[in-house]
């Protein structure tokens, strides 16, 4: 098997995205960005600048943690990975500590990102399961 993974290591290394793949992620990166951004600003804002109060709740202050999670994202990890598709599609060379910072922010934005809804669904459950004592907690 170790044989097999280190001649795929290999390959891979010498065999890019086809340029087609590349662009067609690069386009798809850069929508999720435009979108991403915006959207996520716009929650942060509600739950900040409520002038009578009525957001801050539980529920919202999660809400928009994982806004603020998803922003990370769209202002960190796609303006990386543009950048990184963008250089597979033009056939540039790509350094091995490019594709680690990129790993490293999907990684650590992501997980944040999926914490923030487990914490969301537990909240949720908590809420829907003791419905008249949840307020009080």
């Amino acid at each position: 098997m170790t044989y097999f993974q280190g001649l795929f290591e290999k390959h891979c290394q010498t065999v890019g995205a086809p340029t087609q793949l590349s662009f067609f992620t690069t386009t798809f990166s850069l929508l999720f960005m435009i979108l991403n951004v915006p959207g996520n600003v716009l929650v942060i804002l509600a739950v900040a600048k409520d002038p009578y109060k009525k957001l801050r709740t539980p529920f919202n202050y999660l809400m928009a943690n994982l806004a603020l999670a998803d922003l990370i994202v769209g202002t960190v990890t796609d303006p990386m990975s543009i950048y990184i598709h963008w250089k597979e599609g033009i056939n540039a060379k790509l350094l091995k500590s490019e594709y680690q910072i990129l790993h490293m922010s999907y990684f650590i934005s992501c997980t944040a990102s999926v914490l923030s809804l487990a914490t969301l669904a537990v909240e949720r459950y908590l809420a829907i399961r003791n419905p008249h004592t949840y307020r009080n907690r």
